[in-house]
């Protein structure tokens, strides 16, 4: 079963590597060639020389993935409670106003404000010793073993967007508790409550759940208390904090 699983998870793996490389040599390389009505043959040489960058890129994957498993290693660190369970701080980074944004520019000037946005989340979580688990358009999932670096990454993404000319700000769900892992990703009433919080923050506001709130205490955050929220699929409203700082 668990090479299955583990099978599962490199195959998804690989498609969304085959596809970002094609799409990249699609818009980056061959558009400009068919705009400028260059000859056939020019799109023949560049899909020669991209072939000849196979080499090259598997070995950068292979750097790569060594590089994660030791920080996936430094993650798990300490937090094991279960064959698949762990205590993490989840959060989720979400573009505000997103639906209109996409309205308003072109897929191609979409594709660079999202690729910005991504770029500096990721940058964000793994200065942080965290992990980004996966990208969902304009919506950016994490994890980390530290409630601190989690808020310090919340706080660095939203201030990074707060007067952006495009992005109209980004809002921030956190959550510490305990999740399941399972073929890369993360499962569980904490996760939720982290994808539950983001959809209820203000514009470029960190939201966080209790637990994480008080993890905070004596660090250096403004934490303050918003009250109690109802969130679907929790029955009994759930106690909120804003998180600022540090100060």
């Amino acid at each position: 079963d668990a090479i299955i699983q583990l099978t599962r998870v490199l195959g998804s793996a690989t498609e969304r590597i085959a596809e970002a490389v094609v799409s990249a040599f699609l818009i980056n390389v061959q558009a400009p060639i068919v705009a400028e009505r260059e000859d056939p043959l020019a799109i023949a040489r560049a899909n020669t020389a991209a072939a000849d960058l196979i080499p090259l890129m598997m070995a950068l994957i292979d750097e790569m993935l060594r590089s994660h498993l030791i920080a996936a290693r430094r993650t798990f660190r300490g937090t094991l409670d279960g064959v698949e369970t762990f205590r993490l701080a989840v959060g989720f980074v979400d573009v505000v106003d997103s639906t209109a944004m996409t309205q308003r520019l072109g897929l191609a000037d979409l594709g660079a404000v999202l690729g910005a946005f991504e770029d500096r989340a990721i940058a964000s979580v793994r200065e942080q010793g965290g992990r980004v688990v996966k990208l969902i358009g304009d919506e950016v999932m994490f994890v980390s073993s530290d409630p601190r670096a989690a808020a310090l990454v919340a706080l660095d993404v939203r201030a990074a967007f707060a007067s952006h000319p495009v992005v109209p700000g980004v809002r921030v769900g956190l959550a510490l508790g305990d999740v399941v892992a399972r073929d890369g990703d993360y499962f569980g009433p904490t996760v939720n409550l982290a994808a539950r919080l983001v959809k209820i923050t203000p514009p470029g506001s960190v939201v966080a759940n209790e637990e994480l709130a008080r993890a905070l205490e004596g660090e250096a955050f403004e934490v303050r208390a918003l009250g109690n929220e109802a969130l679907k699929g929790f029955g009994d409203p759930v106690p909120v904090y804003s998180v600022t700082g540090p100060r």
